[in-house]
C-alpha cells in the first residue's frame, strides 16, 4: 500500500479570490478524484506553501514518515517546489534505517489548472514509491504531454529554473533514474534497497543557529564576525572553487577570529562543482585561516546538514569531521575533474523544455 502525504504546495493550491495568487488549499483527499485510485492511502500533514516550510516542519514530517513507513510499502510526499530540495535533504539525514521509498513531488501549477503535468508527477511518484529503492528522492516530469520523469537523490537536487515544468536538476552526479510510460530505468546500482525488516526511525535533533553568507564584490567581512557571535556554524558561498577576497576587504581575519572562537567556517561554491581551496592562493590562505571546504556538497544541503550535525556534535573538530563524512550521498570522495562531466546532469536526450 502506497501512502500519499500532503504538505500543501502549488500542486494542491487554489487561487485567492481577491488577487488570483496561489495559496494552499486542497487536502490529500482532494487528489483522489484526479488519481482515481482507491487503493492508496491519503493523509494531510499540513497545508502551507513551501516558502513557509521551517525546520520544525521537517521534524514533524520525519517523525510522521518514520511512523507511517511501518504500515506502508512506499510514501509519496506532495510538497511545494521552492524548498523541496531543503526538505528532501533534511529527510535524507533524519530518516535512519529507511525501509521504504520516500518520493517528493509537486507541480508548477495547481492540479486543476494543469492536470496532466501534476497527475503525471503523482502517477510516476506512486510507481517509484512501489519500487525496491529505499531512498529519499525528488521526482518531476517535463512538458505536459511528456511521458517521462527523472528522479533525483534527495541530497543532490536543486530547483534550477523558476517556471519550467521540469525545474529540478541533479547537481554533482547524474539522476538516480528515469520513468517512462513503459519502464523504470535506474542510472545507478548504488542505492539502498527496500527492506521491511528494517525499522525506520527519525533522528530529528537540529540546531538552527547556522548562517549562510554569499560572497560578492564589495562583501563586508564584518558580516562573518557578526555571524560568529550568534551562530554555531557558518557556510560561505564562495566564487567557483570557493575563493573569497583576501586582499582589500580580506575575509581572512574574520575567518580566523570565528574559528578561534569555536565557530567552524565551511565553504561551498556558488556554481556547481567541487570546492578544494587549493587552486588559488586566496583559497590556500582561507584554509590556513581555518576555513573547511565542502567538496561538491550543495550549499542548500550543507545548510541542512550543518543544522543536523550541530544537533549531535558540539566540538569544532567533531563538527568538521561530521560535515566531511558522507552520510547520505551528499558529498563525493573523488577528484574534482570528474564532477562536471554531466553538464546539467541529465542524459543527452533530455529535451529543452520551454517555460510555460
Amino acid at each position: 500500500m502506497i501512502r500519499i502525504i500532503n504538505t500543501g504546495g502549488t500542486i494542491c493550491g487554489v487561487r485567492d479570490g481577491q488577487n488570483k495568487a496561489t495559496i494552499a488549499g486542497k487536502t490529500a483527499r482532494d487528489l483522489e478524484r484526479f488519481l482515481q485510485n482507491k487503493e492508496l492511502e491519503y493523509e494531510t500533514a499540513m497545508q502551507i506553501l513551501s516558502e513557509d516550510m521551517t525546520p520544525a516542519h521537517w521534524i514533524e514530517l520525519a517523525e510522521l514518515i518514520a511512523k507511517r513507513s511501518r504500515s506502508s510499502d512506499g510514501i509519496v510526499l506532495t510538497h511545494g517546489t521552492f524548498t523541496m530540495g531543503f526538505t528532501s535533504a533534511a529527510l535524507s539525514f533524519m530518516l535512519k534505517d529507511l525501509s521504504v521509498p520516500v518520493v517528493l513531488t509537486g507541480a508548477q501549477l495547481p492540479i486543476e489548472e494543469l492536470e496532466h503535468h501534476a497527475r503525471t508527477n503523482l502517477l510516476h511518484s506512486i510507481r517509484l514509491a512501489g519500487s525496491d529503492m529505499a531512498e529519499v528522492s525528488v521526482l518531476f516530469a517535463g512538458e505536459p504531454e511528456s511521458r517521462y520523469s527523472y528522479f533525483h537523490k534527495g541530497t543532490r537536487v536543486r530547483k534550477s529554473f523558476t517556471w519550467r515544468l521540469d525545474p529540478f536538476r541533479s547537481i554533482g552526479e547524474k539522476p538516480l533514474g528515469k520513468i517512462t510510460q513503459d519502464k523504470m530505468e535506474f542510472f545507478t546500482k548504488e542505492y539502498k534497497r527496500k527492506d521491511p525488516e528494517r525499522k525506520t526511525r527519525a533522528d530529528t535533533r537540529l540546531d538552527e543557529r547556522v548562517t549562510v553568507l554569499k560572497i560578492y564584490p564589495g562583501f563586508d567581512p564584518e558580516k562573518i564576525v557578526q555571524a560568529s557571535e550568534t551562530s554555531k556554524g557558518i557556510i560561505i558561498e564562495g566564487y567557483a572553487d570557493g575563493s573569497a577576497p583576501t586582499l582589500k576587504r580580506s575575509v581572512l581575519p574574520a575567518i580566523k577570529k570565528a574559528s578561534e572562537n569555536g565557530v567552524p567556517v565551511f565553504v561551498a561554491s556558488q556554481p556547481q562543482g567541487r570546492v578544494t581551496l587549493t587552486e588559488y592562493k586566496s583559497g590556500i590562505d582561507m584554509l590556513k585561516a581555518g576555513a573547511t571546504p565542502l567538496g561538491d556538497m550543495l550549499w542548500e544541503t550543507a545548510l541542512v546538514k550543518l543544522m543536523w550535525v550541530l544537533g549531535h556534535e558540539k566540538e569544532p573538530d567533531r563538527i568538521k569531521n561530521a560535515m566531511l563524512t558522507n552520510i547520505s550521498g551528499e558529498i563525493t570522495p573523488q577528484s574534482w575533474t570528474d564532477m562536471d562531466k554531466w553538464g546539467d546532469n541529465l542524459p543527452a536526450e533530455h529535451p529543452a523544455t520551454e517555460s510555460i
